[in-house]
């Protein structure tokens, strides 16, 4: 398999990326596994904002205050609009949102093995000419700075972070969450021919999708990437 493949980001008994340069980064986009065939049916992945305009028929796994909040948050540079005119991504798997999920944090959804792993790169996104910006932490939180080059993307994110399993704020770093949830965050849509790979918890989950999925994603089933 190649750098493309799902196999990348995990070496075995650890959550740790590899570190390619700042074009090569891998990006993660997770859905609910029923929202994969009306993603592969619309030819990729549309904005929450898109889809809330358009009255979409997707299943949400993120509380409503969380959606609604980045519904209207401003994005202060190029392409600007708000946080939900763009497809989010994470760099590392078992996110704090994950987290959130699995602890019955987000009412109505508290099954993580029903989620779906899109996988992309920065790179892939750059030569597409789409839009984007990256951010050092949670797009949602006050703390958190947007960034619109890849130098930025490379320097003022925790990298190191997103190697690690464990990400919880501890009494000397109280951020750690925040910047574990580092975004980049591409707007106005996100094509399927971007995709590189797709990751599920189990096989039943996989067997269920594979039909719809194009030849040229990469599949792997990888519990190891869910909390």
């Amino acid at each position: 398999m190649t750098c493309s493949d799902l196999t990348y980001f995990v070496r075995p008994g650890r959550y740790r990326c590899i570190v390619p340069p700042a074009n090569d980064r891998r990006i993660l986009h997770f859905t609910d596994v029923a929202n994969v065939p009306k993603i592969i049916a619309a030819g990729g992945i549309w904005p929450d904002n898109v889809m809330t305009n358009q009255s979409y028929a997707f299943r949400d796994c993120a509380s409503a205050d969380i959606k609604e909040a980045r519904r209207t948050k401003p994005v202060p540079m190029p392409p600007y609009g708000c946080v939900g005119d763009y497809v989010p991504f994470y760099y590392a798997p078992r996110s704090p949102m994950m987290s959130a999920i699995s602890k019955g944090g987000v009412p109505g959804y508290s099954d993580s093995r029903q989620l779906v792993y899109f996988a992309s790169t920065v790179g892939a996104v750059c030569a597409a000419g789409l839009g984007w910006v990256c951010t050092d932490g949670n797009a949602r939180t006050g703390l958190t700075r947007f960034f619109g080059t890849l130098e930025e993307l490379e320097s003022k994110i925790d990298w190191s972070i997103m190697e690690e399993r464990y990400w919880a704020n501890t009494a000397d770093d109280g951020d750690r969450k925040r910047r574990r949830m580092a975004e980049f965050l591409v707007h106005g849509f996100f094509p399927i021919g971007l995709v590189t790979g797709i990751a599920t918890h189990n096989q039943g989950i996989m067997d269920s999708i594979e039909g719809f999925l194009p030849p040229h994603i990469f599949t792997a089933v990888k519990p190891e990437l869910y909390i």
